[in-house]
């Protein structure tokens, strides 16, 4: 199954390269100025959140939406989030020497606020809840710890025809890490789950806001984040980049997939399927369901 990396687990696959970009952050000199405005209004918006993603280096622009940030370089991505607006994605491939960029931020489609400010939901919500969270923060012992602390920003739809569902969100999602001390802000810019593939894709934006915490929690919070980066992808695929796999315990083997001659194509297929399109989205992805263990079987 094609996954990306849910919110939780992302956390230690990041972590080493946040503790490069904190102390760059605290050598760097240059300071990257900036200006937040409204699109139509050209007033400055207040207390926006501005971070640079995959990082815990962020701020909020004061009451007259001005911000400042440490430089930490080019090929960063600069992240710029109000409640109501449409969120800024904006690469640094160039310095900004003396300058102060100006930001206009757009508001938020209609139907979308709407929606946001709606306080009743029904059971589907609640039931395609549950799907996003499984998908997206997990079930493992780590992930079971982590809490979305503000589900009702969340939308889902599912079209049937395609079995193809989606979920956005209309202010930055927020979930709570415990068991590595990170408060996550996500951006969420792209979430579909195909559920006759059961492939998956999460694309967003995370800032990382480190929980306080004694010494001896913080000792966990490492612990924990070793025990998890450990045979990770992240590991393995620095061990290949740096020759050293035998030495970190991975063991490389090559399998080749070869389509089964005797594999005989019926109707079984185009039945599951017909059964899953008339099934609410909470149904069909469960995996005790009838129909999606016939098309695992078809699969293997």
């Amino acid at each position: 199954m094609k996954t990306q990396l849910c919110f939780c687990c992302r956390v230690f696959l990041i972590a080493i390269g946040l503790i490069f970009v904190k102390n760059l952050a605290a050598q760097t000199e240059e300071v990257l100025y900036g200006k937040i405005l409204d699109d139509k209004t050209k007033e400055p918006l207040p207390y926006a959140n501005v971070y640079y993603s995959n990082t815990t280096i962020g701020t909020q622009s004061d009451a007259n939406g001005r911000f400042k940030l440490p430089f930490i370089g080019l090929n960063h991505k600069l992240i710029i989030s109000y409640l109501g607006y449409e969120t800024i994605d904006f690469p640094l491939t160039e310095r900004y020497p003396r300058q102060i960029l100006v930001f206009q931020m757009l508001e938020q489609a209609n139907e979308i606020k709407e929606v946001a400010v709606s306080s009743k939901r029904s059971k589907a919500w609640y039931n395609n809840l549950e799907v996003f969270k499984e998908l997206a923060i997990g079930k493992g012992v780590f992930a079971s710890q982590c809490k979305l602390l503000n589900p009702g920003v969340l939308q889902f739809t599912y079209d049937t025809a395609n079995f193809m569902m989606r979920a956005s969100a209309t202010d930055v999602l927020k979930i709570e890490n415990p068991a590595f001390g990170y408060l996550i802000h996500y951006s969420l810019t792209k979430f579909e789950y195909n559920v006759i593939s059961r492939v998956y894709q999460i694309i967003g934006h995370p800032f990382f806001e480190p929980l306080s915490g004694n010494k001896a929690k913080e000792g966990r919070w490492e612990e924990n984040q070793r025990l998890a980066y450990e045979g990770s992808f992240l590991h393995f695929s620095q061990s290949v980049h740096a020759h050293t796999l035998a030495q970190a315990g991975f063991k490389l083997h090559f399998v080749a997939r070869l389509p089964n001659p005797d594999f005989d194509p019926d109707k079984s297929f185009d039945v599951a399927t017909r059964a899953l399109q008339k099934m609410p989205l909470y149904q069909a992805t469960r995996n005790d369901n009838f129909y999606q263990q016939s098309i695992m079987k078809m699969e293997q």
